[in-house]
């Protein structure tokens, strides 16, 4: 029993007690992506009661892991339980804007990323929730207003940090100097010539396809027409399938103009993506 209050004593001074070793070993689950045993570990440490400062962090962390593991609803519900506690430091309410903010931005929810982002801003001296506001703009289709920031944050950030800023700002620069397929202009190709708007918008296959479609039921329409107009003397069949016909180029129509949308889309997605990993590989 006399051995038992030295090693308390040593403890204690150390401040190793056991939530510390159960957050440390939290940590480490972390660092190594291992995040549903590091929840488990984060929320253990909440039970064993460590005091204020460390409560927040476990709990901030614990929306860092959900986050990162696509669960977005307790990654919001944790960062903001951090947010409105009253025992949380002013340094742990600014992590929590932040972490609100990215989470809100993974979710696709980049309006409501905003808010939080801004929050954050002012007291955040390493520009990281400036690209991140950024990353919101390019969500929110405004790359002018990103490229800007991104801009203004690699003006603030460390030199690791700072080529993949400018390069976002960069990438989004030569981006909008690329002209993409324009809707109208892939209709009217495809109204001329059907598949001729989907080829213009580098989905070759999908033109020669509906090119294909549309060039065999004009061509049997053609040659219904002539049986009956010399046979049978009435054109049913003939009405049928110009019917059909019609409907195949309408629908060569339509393709053409959500082709050249969606080639305009994915660009604009695959720089979003581009982007967001360099951004945030800065992560703090």
């Amino acid at each position: 029993m006399m051995m038992i209050w030295p090693l308390a004593l040593l403890l204690t001074m150390s401040g190793s007690g056991p939530g510390h070793d159960t957050a440390g070993f939290a940590d480490g689950l972390m660092r190594q992506r291992d995040y549903f045993r590091a929840i488990t570990e984060y929320k253990r440490a909440l039970y064993e009661d460590p005091e204020p400062r460390e409560r927040s962090r476990c709990m901030l962390q614990i929306a860092r892991a959900y986050r990162r593991s696509a669960h977005f609803e307790p990654a919001v519900q944790y960062a903001g339980a951090v947010l409105q506690s009253s025992s949380a430091s002013a340094a742990d309410q600014q992590d929590a804007n932040v972490e609100l903010g990215l989470t809100y931005l993974a979710w696709q929810r980049a309006q409501l990323a905003v808010p939080f982002l801004d929050s954050a801003e002012p007291a955040d001296s390493s520009g990281f929730s400036t690209a991140a506001l950024g990353l919101a703009d390019l969500a929110m289709h405004h790359p002018a207003k990103a490229r800007e920031r991104f801009s203004r944050a690699a003006a603030l950030a460390d030199s690791a940090r700072r080529a993949d800023l400018t390069w976002a700002a960069d990438a989004i620069a030569s981006d909008e100097a690329i002209r993409g397929p324009s809707p109208a202009t892939a209709t009217l190709l495809s109204l001329v010539l059907p598949g001729a708007g989907q080829a213009y918008s580098g989905h070759v296959y999908d033109g020669v396809q509906a090119l294909g479609f549309v060039a065999t039921f004009a061509l049997a329409t053609v040659a219904y027409y002539r049986y009956e107009h010399d046979v049978t003397h009435h054109l049913g069949w003939t009405f049928v399938s110009a019917s059909v016909t019609g409907m195949f180029h309408a629908a060569n129509l339509v393709g053409a103009h959500r082709t050249a949308q969606y080639r305009n889309w994915k660009r604009r997605e695959d720089l979003r993506q581009a982007v967001a990993e360099r951004v945030l590989r800065g992560e703090p």
